[in-house]
């Protein structure tokens, strides 16, 4: 039986952080577009910057906030053109490499997405969204021994995270280490019991250590979370149908 890993959504995690605005511009026009972006209408809110940038292109900070627009879009080219633009101006720009390499990951440019975090990982090495990606690129490139680095990492500096559990649990089941992903994913199962994926591949990982009950319990609880996959593995493996809900 071939195993199925799912990453969830690594490449959104998009942290926006916290900048200053520069005093000669529109704070109104400024909030606006920034509630705007809150409220995930990208459109509208790049609109706004698009407007404040024209009055004043030389200002970094709303270039940013129009490539974050961008980015919530998914025009992922036109938001790497103005991060790079940023970049350019201010290579310390650390949370432009950030959102660049989200984007480059986003396109399945994962080289690139790694470089890009390199330089956010030199700038702080305990930043574990950064590492999130980064490991998350390693595991799309099949270089699941660097990608279980990043993970343990980003564990390390984030204990509470499900997620990241998760991606632990994916990076030890590529590398066979079967009982060490299922403690992952049963970490992650605890924590947010909500996510069909988590009882998926715990259900992988069980079978290969012939573990066919707990495996089949996993199947149909993920089935019942809505994984038609789930289904399908019940009544191949287990020998019983289950109605996706």
């Amino acid at each position: 039986m071939q195993a199925k890993i799912k990453l969830i959504g690594l490449a959104y995690l998009i942290l926006v952080r916290s900048i200053l605005c520069a005093q000669d511009t529109d704070s109104d026009l400024l909030t606006k577009g920034q509630e705007l972006y809150d409220q995930e209408k990208y459109t509208e809110a790049s609109e706004i910057f698009t407007g404040l940038l024209e009055t004043d292109p030389g200002n970094n900070n709303i270039r940013y906030f129009l490539a974050n627009s961008l980015l919530g879009e998914g025009k992922y080219e036109k938001a790497i053109k103005q991060y790079s633009k940023i970049i350019r101006k201010d290579p310390g720009y650390v949370e432009a490499y950030f959102n660049r390499g989200n984007a480059w990951y986003e396109m399945f440019y994962f080289k690139k997405a790694i470089t890009d975090m390199n330089r956010v990982l030199k700038a702080n090495p305990d930043d574990g969204a950064a590492l999130s990606v980064r490991g998350s690129a390693w595991f799309n490139l099949d270089a699941f021994e660097k990608a279980l680095t990043d993970f343990t990492r980003v564990v390390d500096l984030l204990p509470d995270s499900a997620s990241a559990h998760y991606d632990l649990g994916n990076a030890l089941f590529m590398r066979k280490k079967y009982e060490e992903a299922v403690l992952e994913y049963t970490t992650a199962i605890d924590l947010d019991p909500g996510i069909s994926d988590y009882y998926f591949n715990r259900a992988l990982a069980g079978f290969y250590l012939d573990m066919a009950t707990d495996a089949c319990a996993d199947l149909e609880k993920a089935a019942s979370l809505g994984d038609e996959e789930a289904g399908a593995y019940l009544e191949e493996f287990c020998g019983q149908a289950e109605e996706v809900q």
